[in-house]
């Protein structure tokens, strides 16, 4: 069999890769590898949605303190959540005990859905708040409003408090990669999503896995500061 021409060859690939048959097919897979989109940091989108059911809670968290005693972890709207027992995060200035109370926003004059307390020994510290722990489910499209106060376990004083707004929603479709894989790669696809508490969530495992790294701090670090937490943001980059 006679074999074909150098000239031939060439004609074969120009016209094979004209028809876009042959190539070099590792662009994919190399964007797929991309060290820069692989370390870029969570982008929040914000959901589309209106303003918190109880405006005097969102009220107390508009302005930024450059040096909170306790803040739970979360922008000024209801965040959300596909989780129906969440872990959120609270930033805690002194050791002490925190209690939590998991309250309906639309009729905070009933019972709390939960309690509990949880005992800080070493601060500042950011301290993971769990709903499971607290044995606490959210039902899907019901704002609950988390409020947290720190006392003095000697006098029962107030010394902080703050509270924040969660809703759990039906996943977004598309979202099903955002259940697996790495912490901080879940991190990116929960905050383009708009599920805050998703996001940071995620983010706090990838710390727990390299407390040592600056990496999974300066991800959640630009959550904060996406949530106008500017001086926690810091405090989280400078604790390794």
């Amino acid at each position: 069999m006679q074999r074909p021409s150098a000239a031939g060859i060439a004609a074969i690939l120009a016209l094979c890769a004209g028809l876009g048959l042959c190539g070099p097919p590792a662009r994919a897979q190399d964007a797929k590898s991309d060290p820069a989109a692989a370390d870029a940091a969570p982008v929040y989108v914000p959901p589309k949605r209106g303003g918190p059911a109880n405006v005097a809670a969102a009220a107390t968290r508009s302005g930024i303190d450059p040096s909170p005693r306790l803040k739970v972890l979360a922008p000024s709207h209801t965040g959300l959540t596909v989780a129906a027992q969440p872990t959120l995060y609270m930033y805690v200035a002194e050791p002490g005990a925190v209690r939590v109370r998991v309250m309906r926003a639309a009729s905070l004059s009933d019972p709390p859905v939960a309690t509990g307390r949880v005992e800080v020994q070493s601060a500042p510290a950011i301290v993971p708040l769990s709903l499971l722990g607290l044995n606490a489910t959210l039902r899907p499209g019901v704002e609950y409003e988390v409020i947290v106060s720190m006392y003095d376990t000697r006098s029962g004083a107030v010394r902080g408090t703050d509270s924040a707004m969660i809703e759990r929603v039906s996943e977004p479709a598309g979202l099903s990669a955002a259940q697996t894989g790495a912490p901080l790669a879940r991190a990116r696809l929960f905050a383009k999503a708009g599920l805050w508490f998703d996001a940071l969530g995620a983010g706090g495992e990838a710390v727990n896995a390299a407390p040592a790294s600056a990496g999974p701090r300066g991800h959640r670090a630009a959550l904060l500061e996406q949530a106008g937490l500017p001086a926690i943001a810091e405090f989280d980059r400078k604790s390794r």
